[in-house]
């Protein structure tokens, strides 16, 4: 059906990605066998580095500021990391 249709599309694109990028990929492979882990920024500088794109991800700014002050969550985000299992969304967009 039309899911099955979407999915297959995504799995398309995803694989020309890979391919186009495969030179990155290695790149990130090594530091990820040589460290284990890397957090964004590096991934970040990996990519632009060698394809001289930057998908790192930007700060909207904010016009004005809100009058009535909001409390920092009380739950953590998760760090914005890459694992050896991993990529960062931003790069699926190239």
């Amino acid at each position: 059906g039309q899911v099955s249709t979407i999915v297959s599309a995504a799995y398309e694109r995803a694989k020309v990605i890979l391919i186009e990028h495969r030179a990155v990929l290695d790149r990130i492979a090594g530091h990820l066998l040589e460290r284990e882990s890397l957090d964004g920024a590096e991934v970040y500088t990996i990519v632009r580095e060698m394809t001289g794109r930057d998908f790192s991800p930007r700060v909207p700014e904010i016009a004005e500021k809100s009058t009535s002050p909001t409390p920092p969550s009380s739950s953590p985000r998760p760090e914005n990391s890459v694992s050896a299992g991993g990529l960062p969304g931003d790069l699926a967009t190239a």
